[in-house]
């Protein structure tokens, strides 16, 4: 007995045929095919499809119709449980598969500028490091993956002496960890180093937001939004080291899989619009709308419409746009500077990643055209620094010159560049302790010298900046526990050294600052004093100008 069903009842016609069967019984596969004069161009067209046939058999043979016997029909009937996994009932059963082959859409290579240097410099680093004796150099190493062969950081390391490799595990190891390492061999040692060391692997997402569900929405920029989101959560999918990677041109199969999830979405927009033809006007308007949002969505919905206008096979093909650009030309723009060297590169990606996540991953909207920001000024001065001493006079000269260029008329003035200058300034340099010791916790002691130094200097402008980053620092540990009295209470570790904990108090437009200011006048925080200014008048900006006279 044979039964035919039409490609949108699969679930009936597994109900049907599960009622139905008998010994030799087969269902014909559903068959898909492409008319030849379809506008979909060549390179999209699947493959020729062999009709497959899903064939069960039955030890015993039920010959009884359904509609006579609910007992039988039930005894039949191809059972899942709740994981989806077939029962015992069914498992002769054989699931239909088929497989329809298409050109991508897009291409990894030719969407990244053209990158090219004669001697890729950082590869012999790289070596370099992983036969020294700086496990942190070899931690951000082994991180950010910067070799031809990915198996070198294993081999290096199964061949270094197990001393050296009992120091470097012991100190990737929770205290509660440590009593389980003398069970582990040289080689287990190895991978549980390059565990630790490494990103944790992506999981790849399927594409899924599907046109159907927009089929009654009948306002387009909702229908965009919608798209959009779930493009950027297919890039929330790749880390910022494979970018890395990618940019410089290795094997990156998570980059391979946010463009393949992108051609899924085209063919499933193309089959969505062949079925329902009058929804090709929303989707116009929906690419309209898309410019500004994910460029790799709305190259796939152009695409699309093409292919269901008359003249789509005259048109000249468009100028391509590289569309990780803003990610990969600064990436690229770091490597072909050698100026650094690798480990201080691999530094500044480990502050450029926490940026990257602030700008790209923890927004509800990103901006497909902002340039990634490498620029880290704290960590160039820090890096070119001897010691904290000398950081801290070097950034009270730089203060001391932008300051000079400060007068009461600029404050009284509205949003005046050069107190807006110092106010960007002010915050840059918060920010950048922040990134930077999120990223690199071992620089968090010379921040706390410098601050205190600066401090020393009569510095209030950087002093207090570094300290309002380490306060940002301190918030990301905090936990919760309960009091005697049962009551919950958060916990917030604090960075900022005992001698300046008056500095970060705000309470009364930060009061202790500004008695201090009064006894020991420096280069200012101008904030509270500004807030005075708009309190009092012009009389607050008088002992301001005679104490930094």
């Amino acid at each position: 007995m044979t039964a035919t069903f039409t490609y949108d009842s699969l679930g009936s016609a597994y109900d049907y045929w599960a009622t139905q069967q008998t010994e030799g019984d087969t269902i014909p596969a559903y068959s898909y095919s492409f008319d030849s004069s379809s506008s979909l161009p060549s390179d999209f067209l699947g493959d020729a499809i062999t009709t497959t046939t899903m064939t069960t058999s039955s030890s015993t043979t039920n010959t009884t119709p359904a509609t006579s016997d609910a007992s039988a029909s039930s005894s039949s009937q191809v059972a899942y449980d709740a994981a989806g996994s077939v029962s015992s009932a069914a498992e002769d059963a054989q699931i239909i598969q088929t497989t329809l082959n298409y050109q991508p859409l897009f291409r990894a290579s030719l969407e990244i500028p053209r990158f090219h240097t004669p001697y890729r410099w950082w590869e012999d680093e790289a070596r370099t490091v992983l036969w020294s004796f700086d496990i942190r150099q070899i931690m951000l190493v082994i991180r950010f993956g910067l070799f031809n062969d990915g198996n070198q950081p294993r081999s290096a390391l199964q061949k270094r002496d197990a001393t050296f490799i009992e120091k470097f595990i012991e100190g990737l190891l929770q205290p509660y960890e440590l009593p389980y390492l003398p069970s582990l061999s040289h080689a287990q040692r190895v991978e549980e180093i390059l565990r630790r060391c490494q990103v944790t692997e992506s999981t790849n997402v399927s594409w899924s937001w599907f046109p159907m569900r927009a089929r009654l929405v009948t306002n387009p920029a909702t229908v965009a939004q919608e798209i959009e989101a779930e493009s950027h959560l297919q890039f929330r999918s790749v880390p910022f080291e494979t970018w890395v990677r990618y940019s410089l041109g290795y094997a990156a199969p998570e980059v391979d899989w946010f463009l393949l999830q992108h051609t899924v979405f085209y063919i499933v927009l193309y089959g969505y619009l062949q079925t329902y033809p009058q929804e090709i006007a929303k989707y116009q308007q929906v690419g309209k709308l898309m410019s500004t949002k994910s460029p790799f969505a709305r190259r796939a919905i152009v695409e699309c419409l093409s292919q269901f206008q008359s003249n789509s096979a005259g048109k000249a093909p468009r100028a391509h746009t590289p569309g990780f650009e803003f990610i990969a030309g600064p990436i690229q723009a770091l490597f072909k500077a050698s100026r650094l060297g690798l480990y201080n590169t691999v530094k500044l990606l480990s502050v450029v990643s926490t940026r990257f996540q602030q700008t790209y991953i923890h927004v509800p909207y990103m901006d497909w055209y902002k340039k990634l920001d490498t620029q880290v000024p704290l960590l160039d001065s820090l890096l070119s620094s001897l010691s904290a001493t000398d950081f801290a006079r070097s950034l009270t000269r730089s203060d001391e010159s932008k300051f000079s260029q400060l007068s009461r008329e600029n404050l009284v003035g509205e949003q005046n560049p050069t107190v807006e200058a110092l106010h960007e300034r002010w915050s840059t340099l918060a920010m950048n302790v922040y990134e930077c010791c999120i990223a690199l916790p071992e620089i968090v002691s010379y921040i706390q010298q410098s601050a205190e130094i600066l401090h020393s200097l009569h510095n209030y402008y950087s002093a207090v900046a570094l300290i309002r980053g380490l306060q940002l620092v301190g918030m990301s540990y905090s936990w919760s526990s309960l009091t005697t009295d049962g009551e919950e209470s958060i916990s917030i570790v604090s960075l900022t050294p005992a001698s300046l904990l008056y500095l970060s108090d705000a309470s009364n437009n930060h009061a202790a600052y500004r008695q201090a200011m009064k006894t020991t006048p420096g280069i200012p925080f101008l904030v509270p004093h500004l807030e005075e200014y708009r309190r009092r008048g012009e009389v607050a900006l008088d002992e301001l100008f005679t104490r930094t006279a």
